[in-house]
């Protein structure tokens, strides 16, 4: 019984301290500290550090602690900042892995996962509770996605890479239709001038 409590114990102390640093960038986000949160996350220059990868004994606890911040974040904006930012986390650790083994089995389940996590991001970043500057950073974003991805299905066996087409094709279209989200609305609300004709007398 002691056994147990001190393995959940250990498994909460995991969760809450392995938290602490996404959680304080979503925080810094909704406060409009675009900088640090970019830096933070990482999510316009590079990847993000993977972390721990699959090959560590530990690493089941990653996906729960990441499943439990999904829930608890709330606002829209900041759980599609957190649900990209996942996404690129798993590409990353896809690359850390193919830079050691370039047969690792998991690369195919990350890239499975990212695919999931960005499609779910996407649903948030095209509607209205997302702010225009934060589109503008996720197309950036998409950017390093596509890249990322090509980079990693460069490495993989042919036989691997059957998804290659679809995933990164549907990167390029998120990220035209975002631009899209962006424009559009710009545009639809520009009030170009009309002239205002004046009536003319005509002196007899």
């Amino acid at each position: 019984m002691n056994v147990k409590r001190l393995a959940l114990f250990l498994v909460l102390l995991f969760v809450v301290l392995s938290t602490r640093p996404i959680l304080a960038a979503t925080n810094l986000a909704s406060s409009g500290a675009k900088v640090q949160v970019l830096s933070k996350l990482s999510i316009v220059n590079n990847l993000p550090y993977p972390g721990i990868l699959p090959t560590n004994p530990f690493y089941f606890f990653k996906p729960i602690r990441d499943q439990i911040l999904i829930w608890v974040t709330i606002n829209p904006q900041d759980k599609a900042k957190l649900l990209l930012f996942l996404s690129q986390k798993r590409l990353a650790t896809a690359t850390a892995l193919l830079s050691k083994n370039k047969d690792d089995k998991n690369v195919p389940d990350l890239l499975d996962q990212s695919d999931s996590l960005f499609k779910n991001a996407m649903g948030l970043y095209l509607s209205d509770t997302v702010s225009r500057e934060a589109k503008l950073d996720a197309v950036i974003a998409l950017r390093i996605r596509r890249e990322a991805l090509q980079n990693i299905f460069g490495l993989l066996p042919d036989k691997d890479r059957s998804k290659e087409n679809k995933i990164v094709s549907e990167t390029q279209k998120s990220s035209e239709t975002l631009l899209n989200s962006i424009i559009t609305p710009l545009l639809t609300t520009q009030k170009v001038p009309v002239p205002t004709l004046k009536p003319t007398t005509l002196n007899k």
